[in-house]
């Protein structure tokens, strides 16, 4: 069980960024257009299928990695090995970017989808939640050279 657990964590993590890197390149590219109609609804469209692929996919990540923590935890407790910094990290780090993520990009997309119904719509809630979106998986990929490499 504890494989696919693992196998799961990861492909969500796989999608999670990929899907947040991709998305956001999308978005500022066509944040560069003039505003027009069509070009508001794209975007809008755009927030609403990174619903759909991001935020079930930090929710995996989030439920998986709590599993693996408190199974493999457990293993580790009974065995009276202490706790290694580089899960404390991964544990804490991953916890505060997975649920940080889901609830503030959440807040920003629904903003932003608010302000591209406007007629003369403005892109700053959008680039807002692009640049959250980068600094999320700036901040996922660091906690994942610390679980990856284990420097501590």
């Amino acid at each position: 069980m504890m494989s696919l657990a693992l196998f799961l964590h990861l492909f969500g993590l796989v999608v999670w960024i990929g899907a947040s890197i991709t998305i956001g390149v999308l978005l500022l590219s066509i944040c560069k257009l003039e505003s027009s109609a069509s070009r508001n609804q794209v975007l809008t469209g755009i927030l609403k299928k990174s619903y759909m692929l991001i935020h079930p996919a930090g929710t995996v990540v989030l439920a998986t990695g709590f599993y693996m923590l408190f199974t493999g935890w457990q293993k580790l407790v009974s065995q009276g090995t202490p706790k290694p910094f580089w899960l404390t990290f991964m544990q804490h780090g991953g916890t505060l970017a997975a649920v940080l993520s889901l609830v503030v990009a959440s807040i920003l997309s629904g903003k932003a989808m608010k302000q591209l119904a406007q007629k003369d719509a403005q892109t700053g809630m959008l680039k807002a939640y692009v640049w959250v979106s980068f600094a999320t998986v700036l901040f996922s990929l660091v906690i994942l050279y610390f679980a990856a490499a284990k420097p501590f």
